[in-house]
């Protein structure tokens, strides 16, 4: 990556600190790095309060869906809200905040971010590779995410600065302001069958699945929702190089 344009670039006028971000679409999962110039690196807080010395924040929102205005909260599976960062013991942290399914706020010892710090020249580097089970999905089924970047920045004497690439993390959760990027298409042929919904609340209320394949390729899809059965005819298409996403939705 260091040698492709960055994503985004951060700088502010409150420090000299500078950071060039880079992300990735890959199978295995979303990758973010952001490589982080700054003369001193200052982490001693514990791992539910990492954005109050160098750390780096991120918010995903999988699906590229947005969420409803004024919502503070993560409403849909495939949200969510992390902080990681370097301790001055040496340990590599991270948090996740807020996010779309049980069990997966707080620390996070599953994610195994790698973080560097380069004293001889001031460069911190952020790396971490965030699986698409994590949000519920699986490779293919996105075709645009919604990305926001925080870099917190500590210096003494003086409050932490807040360099940013999109809004709506640090404090109030909302996806409807992240950056929207649309993902190329994948270099191999992918296959998915992914619960989008799977829980009604109501009997208004719909189960929703994506279906993703090779445009080359054809297939029959089945689909049964208690006693009633749908068969789907999905033909070939002339253009290999693409994908063909669906949505299938059914209610009682």
């Amino acid at each position: 990556p260091d040698t492709q344009q960055p994503l985004f670039t951060l700088t502010s006028t409150a420090s000299t600190t500078r950071a060039e971000g880079w992300v990735a679409a890959r199978a295995g999962g979303l990758f973010l790095r952001v490589r982080v110039t700054d003369p001193s690196h200052r982490q001693d807080k514990n791992a539910s309060h990492l954005y109050e010395g160098d750390s780096l924040q991120f918010a995903v929102d999988a699906l590229g869906n947005g969420a409803p205005t004024g919502s503070v909260v993560a409403v849909r599976r495939d949200d969510a809200d992390y902080g990681i960062a370097l301790h001055q013991s040496g340990t590599v942290l991270a948090w996740s905040y807020y996010h779309g399914q049980p069990g997966k706020t707080g620390q996070r010892t599953d994610l195994h971010p790698t973080i560097t710090r380069d004293e001889a020249t001031g460069i911190t580097l952020y790396e971490i590779l965030l699986p698409w089970e994590e949000f519920g999905l699986a490779a293919g089924v996105p075709d645009h995410i919604g990305l926001a970047v925080q870099l917190n920045e500590a210096s003494a004497g003086r409050n932490v600065v807040r360099l940013k690439w999109g809004d709506g993390l640090g404090g109030l959760f909302r996806p409807h302001q992240f950056q929207r990027l649309a993902l190329a298409p994948p270099t191999e042929p992918l296959f998915a069958l992914t619960p989008l919904k799977d829980t009604l609340l109501s009997e208004q209320d719909a189960a929703e699945w994506a279906v993703v394949l090779p445009s080359a390729i054809a297939a029959t899809l089945e689909a049964s929702l208690g006693e009633a059965t749908q068969t789907f005819a999905l033909p070939a298409e002339n253009d290999s190089s693409t994908l063909r996403r669906y949505r299938l939705r059914g209610a009682p």
